[in-house]
């Protein structure tokens, strides 16, 4: 009977020793996998570290730690995607956002232990565009490039075409440009009202779909070029007759950044330009 008993208690020590010897064994080879995402995640591999914990979920769908520490990790993935928006490092901000939308199935199964969802991510997506955009826009404004900087919006309206912030946005852009082109005229810079009466009828579908209560019309922008066009061959006729042809030529190119398509400027400048070459010859 002893024996027996002898024999029940050492096999219980055995079993119970290989048991937490198995416990042990997972427990390390799951801290292992842990540390490797970690680095994963230090290092920027988002993706990889959101993969390998899809993996872990299949290997040990029972396992509450893997549940826990893959929540975790796309807290602090979408942590990192709201402070870099703050820092107004929007286009990383939106890759990361990008990411976790391109992923959210993943987290399906854990959803709801999230602080987030996928519509709010959607919304996150769509400030970091406008904001980029806006940033885009400003130093196209600053280069002088008005008709890009309008065309700019485009494809955020053709995504987004009833969001307030980004009409809210592009009405300030036109407002802006509408207040320069009526500086500019009153100074005599020709170029540049005639450059924004070119940029807004070059995108005058989109001002006028979008912005409310224009102050100018179609008909309006296009005597503004016209009477810019015409008052810049004038000066150019008037260097002309005196002799001084390399600025007549100086401004008729005026007229091509806001009229590019105008044939009979093309020609008097070709003209001139030959007239030129004989004399210097």
């Amino acid at each position: 009977m002893r024996s027996s008993s002898s024999k029940l208690l050492i096999f219980l020590c055995f079993f119970l020793s290989g048991m937490i010897s198995c416990v042990t064994h997972k427990n390390d080879n799951l801290q292992r996998i842990f540390d490797k995402h970690q680095q994963y995640i230090s290092s920027g591999q988002l993706q990889l570290a959101i993969d390998g914990y899809n993996q872990m979920l299949k290997d040990y769908p029972y396992e509450a730690q893997v549940v826990y520490n893959f929540v975790q990790t796309v807290e602090n993935i979408k942590k990192a995607a709201d402070n870099a928006s703050k820092a107004q490092n929007y286009p990383y901000a939106l890759t990361v956002y990008s990411l976790l939308l391109d992923n959210y199935h993943n987290f399906w199964s854990f959803r709801h232990s999230l602080s987030f969802d996928q519509e709010s991510l959607k919304l996150k997506q769509r400030d970091c565009r406008i904001d980029i955009c806006e940033a885009e826009v400003d130093q196209k404004i600053k280069n002088g490039d008005y008709v890009q900087a309008l065309r700019a919006y485009r494809p955020l309206f053709y995504e987004y075409q009833n969001d307030k912030n980004l009409t809210q946005s592009f009405r300030n852009m036109v407002n802006h440009l509408y207040s320069r082109e009526k500086t500019a005229f009153k100074s005599k810079d020709l170029t540049e009202a005639g450059y924004i009466y070119f940029a807004f009828l070059e995108n005058y579908d989109l001002i006028e779909r979008y912005v409310h209560s224009l102050p100018f019309s179609k008909r309006s922008l296009e005597e503004g070029k016209r009477m810019c066009r015409d008052s810049l061959m004038k000066i150019g006729l008037d260097r002309y007759r005196k002799g001084d042809l390399q600025e007549a030529i100086s401004s008729w190119k005026e007229i091509l950044k806001f009229d590019p398509e105008n044939v009979e400027i093309k020609k008097a400048i070709d003209n001139c330009e030959e007239q030129l070459k004989m004399i210097k010859k």
